[in-house]
């Protein structure tokens, strides 16, 4: 009798056992049957727009970053972190955008599907990689010859490897056809897992590249939920031509003016001067967080003269208490920007009109 009292303990024991592991293997899935949509985080409001757009009815987003903070100096708070546990899906930039998320996902059990989104994308140094060799001097006169080329553009795979920003596996620059054709499980920052560091992470900001993202975000939809893919590869097919529209209306407009130089408090700009040629000529801030030096300021000073440059830029996410002093001594303005948006500003409450919106600063900078 007793024999039998402790086989069937036993048997019991194993048959929860066993309903443990169905449930830990299958919470993903369970999760998304119980709101009925994938439940979906990403790191800032650009990317959350660019999720809603190509999966519609079938995701709830949100978005960790909170409307005016920075990503560079951003703590989550443990209520964030806790949210993360709720996650079917993770969307991050990468670069090093989101340090302050890597070492909570990595806590997450069961670990959600987490996607970063600058895979693929040819990297720019930060600024600071490349800095000293472009300051001008106050005895330099400006170039005549292709002035308003991007600063990054020349930027090649070698010169990045001296820069130490990134390995140069051919795997890691995709072109589109290699995106469609790669897994969940393929999809990483690099070839090693490993994040590429000093690489300017604002990639998101030529809208080329948020086509590229919106790739990665569709077949992560579709293999995630396979029994919908042709709704999100409809969705990203129409979000896909107003991007493309979106990018023929900066072509248009940029092409109208002559001078396309600037300076600029925060290097975000980077992907999109080397798309459209627009040209950083000087960076106040040196890193992000650190009030800028002596020299620092000094230089960006030299730099809106001897380029005759009118406005300097600013961020609403940063202090431009230091931009406004320059432009006061050297008798230019200060134009906000907005690398970011959220959805609680009527005039950048999605990507799109956020490009928009920034077009419009661009065009009163440069005209």
């Amino acid at each position: 009798m007793k024999r039998i009292i402790i086989y069937v303990i036993s048997l019991i024991l194993l048959i929860a056992a066993a309903l443990f592991s169905i449930q830990h293997f299958l919470t993903p899935q369970a999760k998304q049957t119980k709101s009925g949509k994938i439940i979906v985080y990403s790191t800032v409001f650009p990317i959350a727009d660019m999720v809603k757009n190509i999966g519609g009815n079938r995701v709830k987003v949100y978005t960790i970053l909170p409307p005016g903070a920075s990503p560079h100096t951003f703590e989550p708070t443990p209520r964030d972190v806790g949210n993360l546990h709720k996650a079917d899906i993770i969307f991050k930039v990468g670069f090093g955008l989101e340090f302050w998320i890597d070492k909570f996902i990595r806590n997450i059990k069961p670990e959600p599907v987490i996607i970063t989104l600058s895979q693929g994308i040819r990297p720019i140094a930060e600024a600071a990689e490349h800095e000293e060799e472009s300051s001008p001097s106050i005895n330099a006169t400006p170039s005549t010859s292709n002035e308003n080329a991007s600063t990054s553009e020349d930027i090649n795979l070698s010169e990045m490897t001296t820069q130490s920003v990134t390995p140069t596996q051919n795997d890691y620059y995709l072109n589109e056809e290699e995106f469609s054709s790669r897994s969940l499980n393929e999809i990483t920052e690099t070839p090693n897992n490993t994040p590429v560091v000093n690489a300017n992470p604002h990639t998101w900001l030529d809208p080329i590249n948020a086509i590229h993202m919106c790739e990665l975000i569709t077949n992560t939809l579709s293999e995630y939920d396979p029994e919908h893919r042709d709704y999100y590869e409809a969705n990203f097919l129409n979000y896909q031509a107003e991007l493309r529209k979106l990018d023929l209306d900066i072509r248009t407009t940029l092409s109208r003016y002559k001078q396309l130089k600037y300076v600029t408090f925060h290097p975000a700009w980077d992907y999109f001067d080397r798309r459209y040629g627009t040209k950083r000529v000087a960076v106040i801030e040196e890193a992000t967080g650190k009030e800028p030096t002596p020299t620092r300021i000094r230089k960006a000073i030299e730099a809106v003269k001897i380029y005759n440059i009118r406005v300097i830029f600013a961020e609403p996410q940063l202090n431009p208490k230091v931009a406004k002093a320059i432009a006061e001594e050297t008798h230019a303005r200060v134009i906000l920007i907005d690398p970011f948006g959220s959805e609680k500003y009527k005039d950048r409450n999605s990507y799109i009109k956020l490009m928009n919106y920034n077009l419009q600063k661009m065009k009163e900078a440069f005209r």
